[in-house]
């Protein structure tokens, strides 16, 4: 993956993101598949309005479907039927929105080891090594390796 600047004014650059599924044109409005499946409209009609790239959970495809099942369903792009650039967000916030819509069902599991969801007790290792050993399988073009819940507050991997 590359990134190739065509314009600069006064701070803000506009360019090209190369990535081995397609280029993307910066800035750009990324719609969002949350378990890489689009709400109200069809890949196709995403394509025909100009999207060149979509946006989905990683935390949330690891719940459902599953990273084990969108891998062996051929990643992500086969999985979802879109053959153009994906971009796959950590979940950290979603981590702890749902722990505090669940009544603050978060605990630690061991230091440096994991944490423990409310789906099901399910833990969810922390390490950034396992984040991305884990989400490989899914095959997004980028991935948001990690996201902190604010200074001095926990950073979340997995």
């Amino acid at each position: 993956m590359s990134f190739e600047l065509v314009a600069e004014c006064n701070g803000a650059r506009a360019g090209v993101l190369h990535t081995a599924h397609g280029d993307v044109e910066t800035p750009i409005f990324m719609p969002v598949a949350t378990r890489a499946a689009m709400r109200a409209m069809e890949m196709w009609q995403l394509e025909e309005m100009g999207a060149q790239i979509i946006l989905a959970n990683a935390y949330h495809l690891f719940l459902r479907p599953g990273d084990e099942l969108v891998r062996d369903l051929g990643g992500l792009h086969q999985f979802a039927g879109w053959d153009r650039p994906w971009l796959t967000d950590s979940g950290g916030f979603q981590i702890f929105n749902d722990a505090l819509d669940n009544g603050g069902i978060l605990k630690w599991l061991g230091k440096g080891q994991s944490l423990a969801g409310m789906h099901g007790g399910m833990a969810l290792p922390k390490n950034p090594g396992c984040r991305a050993g884990r989400f490989q399988p899914v095959c997004s073009d980028i991935t948001g390796n990690e996201q902190h819940a604010g200074s001095g507050c926990l950073g979340i991997f997995f």
